[in-house]
């Protein structure tokens, strides 16, 4: 039991770091900005980064609706959508600004 427990640990932890590996530096100081609802810092860092994963794209569209910019939150949504990863909350956020 213990050890299987451990095992599990450790396999979380490794699969957490994976996912931050793929993220830029930009990206995470966005993250960190839009996780205190500092949506202009947020915005100019994400866009600063080289590339987006699906989750920085999503809080970069989430920044511009919550700042009222909601054609720049529509462009964005409407990538989101498009991704196969896309979950009902994006859906959702991208009809509403429609």
């Amino acid at each position: 039991m213990r050890s299987s427990l451990f095992v599990s640990l450790v396999i979380t932890c490794l699969f957490s770091s994976t996912i931050q590996a793929q993220k830029s530096k930009k990206e995470l100081k966005g993250d960190k900005y839009f996780s205190v609802f500092y949506f202009e810092k947020a915005i100019e860092k994400y866009k600063k980064a080289p590339t987006l994963s699906l989750e920085g794209k999503r809080k970069l569209a989430d920044s511009y609706k919550n700042l009222g910019n909601y054609q720049q939150a529509e462009t964005l949504y409407e990538t989101v959508v498009a991704n196969a990863d896309a979950n009902p909350d994006d859906y959702y956020n991208y009809a509403y600004l429609l």
